[in-house]
């Protein structure tokens, strides 16, 4: 028996004969809080998989993190909300996928998290 994996496809050799499998699909990651609208402050996120051995990347930008340039491995709680003006409109989507060699990426999991301006921005003495 001899298989080779290619992407999302494992080819298998048995007894002469070529069988095409599709790699398993990894489970979505879950993201918790679930997003909100109209936070008031930051919020501490946390992306879980029930894959063993996989690892989860993410963006925080709205882009796909398996196509981006901006993902990062998740690997603790992130804070979200502490520099909103980095995010447009205060507004911060968090997308996750799980990864691991040949089994095909998860869907992507999302979460939208809002915050509401700050009234006294930049004032100290309030």
């Amino acid at each position: 028996v001899a298989s080779l994996f290619f992407g999302t496809f494992l080819l298998m050799q048995v007894f002469g004969k070529a069988k095409v499998h599709t790699a398993p699909v990894l489970p979505t990651p879950s993201i918790a809080p679930p997003g909100g609208e109209r936070l008031a402050g930051p919020v501490r996120v946390r992306i879980q998989s029930k894959a063993v051995g996989a690892k989860i990347v993410y963006t925080l930008d709205g882009s796909d993190p398996r196509t981006s340039q901006q993902t990062m491995r998740y690997d603790r709680d992130i804070v979200i909300g502490e520099k909103m003006d980095s995010h447009k409109d205060g507004r911060v989507t968090v997308n996750a996928v799980v990864q691991k060699p040949q089994m095909q990426d998860s869907q992507v999991a999302s979460a939208v998290f809002s915050f509401q301006p700050s009234s006294n921005a930049g004032d100290e003495t309030k």
